[in-house]
C-alpha cells in the first residue's frame, strides 16, 4: 500500500483543527489522542504533553459520567447529546454535549471510543446579532489564527499506513455528519453519517464531487455561510436546515471553520449535528452583508468561489 500523503495530512488537520473536541479514548476511558478544542474545553495543553494516559473522567464534574456512557456503547445503546459539565484545568466550568460512538474488533469486544465534545452556546455566528457572545467568543478560539500546524513526523510507511487507518476510521465513524468543501463549493470528502443525511449512501459519487448548493434549504443563508469561509471566519452553534436527495429535510447545527494553507484556502471543516430541537427556527443571518473584513486577526484568505 502506497499512503496518499495529501489524505493523510488533510486528515490529520481535520481531527487537530476542527472546531469542536475530538477525542479517542482506550476502553477503560484514558485518552489515546485529543485535539486542539478538546484543549480549549478542558484548559488543558492544545497538544498531549507525555507523562502517561489521562482518564477523561479527569475532565469531568461528574468523574462517573464517561464509564457509564462507555457502558451504554458496550451495551449497543447509542451516547447522542448528553449534557455534561466540564472541570476545567484552568479552574473554569465549561457546558458540553457529548456524543460517542465505540470501535470495536473482529471479535466484537470494545477496543476504542470516538468521542465529539461541543461547547453548549447561547449564541451563534454568523447571525444579525453583531455584538459579543459566546459563539463568537469560541470562533475567535478555534478561527486559523490559532490553528495547530500539521507537521507529520517521518514515519515508515507501515506507521503512516496505521495513522491513516486510525485517522480513516475516527472520520467515517465519528458522532456525527462531517463534510469537507473545497473551491468552487464542492464537496471533496463525506463520511458515512454525512452521506446518509444527503441521501446518497448508496451513490456517493452522485454526491463527492458536486457543488453542496441543493443540500441546503435555504441557499440565501449558504451564500452567507460562503461569506465567512471566504474570510476564514468560523461558522458556530448555526442552526440550519438540510434537505436529503429523497426531499426530506433535517434541522441541523453546524460547526465548521477553514483550513487555510499560507493564505490560501484549502477547505472548510464541517461539522454537522441533526438539532435536538427539530423545530426550532433557522439561524437568521444579515442576508449578503458579508464582513468585509476577517472577524478574527490571521484568517484571511483566498474567497471560495461559488460556481
Amino acid at each position: 500500500m502506497t499512503v496518499d500523503s495529501a489524505e493523510l495530512e488533510r486528515l490529520e488537520d481535520l481531527f487537530e483543527n476542527a472546531s469542536v473536541g475530538f477525542a479517542l479514548t482506550d476502553p477503560a476511558g484514558n485518552l489515546l489522542r485529543r485535539n486542539r478544542a478538546f484543549g480549549l474545553l478542558t484548559g488543558s495543553a492544545p497538544r498531549d504533553a507525555g507523562g502517561g494516559p489521562t482518564p477523561l473522567a479527569h475532565y469531568f464534574a461528574r468523574p462517573d459520567l464517561p464509564g457509564w456512557l462507555i457502558g451504554m456503547l458496550t451495551q449497543n445503546q447509542p451516547v447522542t447529546d448528553e449534557p455534561a459539565v466540564l472541570n476545567g484545568l484552568d479552574g473554569r466550568q465549561r457546558q458540553v454535549i457529548v456524543d460517542a460512538t465505540a470501535r470495536t474488533g473482529a471479535d466484537g469486544r470494545l477496543e476504542a471510543v470516538r468521542w465529539v465534545l461541543r461547547p453548549q452556546l447561547d449564541g451563534a455566528t454568523p447571525s444579525l446579532d453583531d455584538g459579543e457572545n459566546d459563539a463568537v467568543r469560541w470562533a475567535r478560539a478555534v478561527s486559523p489564527a490559532s490553528d495547530l500546524r500539521v507537521d507529520l513526523p517521518s514515519l515508515s510507511e507501515s506507521e503512516a499506513e496505521a495513522r491513516l487507518r486510525e485517522l480513516e476510521d475516527f472520520f467515517q465513524n465519528v458522532p456525527a455528519a462531517i463534510h469537507l468543501i473545497g473551491l468552487r463549493g464542492i464537496v471533496l470528502r463525506a463520511n458515512r453519517l454525512d452521506l446518509a443525511v444527503a441521501g446518497h449512501s448508496a451513490h456517493p459519487e452522485r454526491y463527492l464531487g458536486h457543488h453542496v448548493k441543493p443540500y441546503y434549504a435555504d441557499q440565501a443563508v449558504l451564500e452567507d455561510l460562503f461569506g465567512f469561509w471566504d474570510k476564514g471566519n468560523p461558522i458556530v452553534n448555526f442552526r440550519s436546515r438540510l434537505v436529503g436527495a429523497s426531499g426530506a429535510d433535517l434541522g441541523v447545527v453546524i460547526f465548521s471553520n477553514s483550513r487555510i494553507v499560507d493564505g490560501q484556502f484549502r477547505n472548510t471543516r464541517c461539522v454537522v449535528f441533526p438539532d435536538p430541537d427539530q423545530s426550532a427556527p433557522p439561524t437568521a443571518t444579515r442576508r449578503f452583508r458579508w464582513p468585509a473584513a476577517p472577524l478574527f486577526a490571521g484568517a484571511a484568505a483566498a474567497p471560495v468561489q461559488k460556481g
